[in-house]
């Protein structure tokens, strides 16, 4: 027979599971909309440090507009020697309305490897995140912080809803764009990247 304290506490993780799927659908379904959405984005800069798009606030990711270049380091869970490669990081708004982002790394063989993403607005500080013209095999989302200061970029697998990219983005008082990323697999931690940038155009 089953303890009759369990039922309580069984019922409130299946309601959070619950919330955290709906919440995750209305974030897609609302990014569908407002891609299809042939209507003109509106935004709007305030003082040079706020920026409202839609009637959204922002308050970090416009002032990452522009060029950056420096390094990335990988640190691997299983004892493998550390990566370096060379990184640059280009972001720029587009007149339909989202930020795209341009990642490029290279080795030490010349190979270069590029990823491409899309910050669409959804929320105020808040925008979900996709791979342009590439699957939905992670689910992204992009908070800026209370304060200013930086943004957080948490993925999740649709499928199982374990984490698989938590990353937190700063600009420092130097001018630097830190990017420090954990990659998991299946929920556990793999590897560890450090971005360290400095904007050139």
């Amino acid at each position: 027979m089953s303890d009759p304290q369990e039922a309580p506490i069984a019922n409130t993780a299946v309601g959070k599971v619950n919330g955290e799927e709906h919440q995750q659908e209305t974030l897609m379904k609302l990014m569908d909309r407002q891609r299809a959405s042939r209507a003109p984005c509106i935004r709007m800069m305030m003082d040079g440090q706020k920026c409202v798009v839609n009637g959204f606030h922002f308050s970090f990711i416009h002032l990452l507009e522009g060029k950056w270049s420096g390094q990335c380091v990988r640190l691997a869970y299983s004892g493998q020697q550390e990566e370096q490669k060379a990184a640059s990081t280009k972001i720029q708004w587009n007149e339909e309305g989202f930020w795209s982002m341009r990642e490029t790394t290279a080795g030490e063989d010349g190979a270069a490897y590029i990823r491409h993403y899309r910050f669409l607005p959804v929320g105020h500080g808040l925008l979900s995140v996709d791979l342009e013209d590439g699957p939905r095999d992670t689910s992204l989302t992009l908070t800026e912080s209370a304060v200013s200061v930086g943004a957080t970029l948490i993925g999740t697998s649709p499928k199982t809803g374990l984490l698989e990219v938590s990353e937190l983005i700063t600009l420092t008082s130097e001018g630097m764009l830190q990017r420090t990323s954990q990659r998991f697999n299946n929920g556990r931690f793999e590897s560890l990247w450090v971005f360290s940038e400095r904007r050139v155009e």
